[in-house]
């Protein structure tokens, strides 16, 4: 019974992942293709995937609401650290060399 549940939740990830592999290794497509189509999926799919799950969502089945508030401040508390341990690119720090001078 867990088996069966598991391997149905899997066997799409992993076939996914193997797909990619085969594609890759095989050099059936090639550098700019693959970066292209990782940019698709982690830009657009990916969002677009998350907002579809949460907006079909049924609210009235979850048993935990604590859980759930848990889980988003948890998000929201996990991207402000990151974003303080690691500032975004946009954010150049000029750094001041000192120079010797010989005269």
């Amino acid at each position: 019974m867990i088996f069966s549940s598991t391997l149905k939740l899997l066997f799409p990830l992993f076939s996914k992942i193997g797909l990619g592999y085969v594609f890759k290794k095989g050099k059936l497509l090639n550098q700019q293709t693959l970066y292209e189509l990782n940019t698709l999926i982690f830009k657009v799919l990916l969002p677009l995937l998350i907002f579809i799950n949460i907006y079909e969502t049924d609210f009235n089945t979850i048993e935990s609401f604590s859980l759930l508030w848990f889980s988003a401040i948890s998000i929201i508390v996990i991207f402000i650290i990151s974003m303080i341990a690691i500032p975004p690119p946009l954010l150049k720090v000029e750094i001041v060399k000192g120079y010797w001078y010989k005269g």
